[in-house]
């Protein structure tokens, strides 16, 4: 899987003396609001700043979750290889032992 190029380390939101929202990691500002005229308008912009400032640690438990579906479907086609294997080993066997 390719590396993804975003900004690494915690993304933190930050509130400006203007009254914007800042997301940003270290030094580095990663997106910055405007200004609300609302106070409903203010609520969703803390909303979508919240959402914004959390994607990295989503996406990396993402891919845990990809990770471990990924592994559990290995196991599943094992267990079904496993299965055809036992089941031909016992005609095999039985064959042989004229059972």
């Amino acid at each position: 899987m390719k590396e993804q190029q975003y900004t690494k380390g915690e993304w933190k939101l930050v509130q400006r003396e203007s009254g914007s929202l800042i997301i940003e990691c270290g030094i580095k500002i990663i997106g910055q609001t405007s200004r609300a005229s609302t106070p409903e308008e203010a609520k969703e912009i803390q909303a979508n700043a919240q959402l914004i400032s959390a994607a990295p640690d989503m996406y990396e438990e993402l891919c845990q979750v990809r990770d471990m579906f990924n592994r559990v479907e290995a196991v599943r086609r094992l267990q079904g290889f496993e299965k055809v294997r036992r089941a031909k080993t016992l005609r095999v066997l039985a064959k042989a032992e004229e059972k």
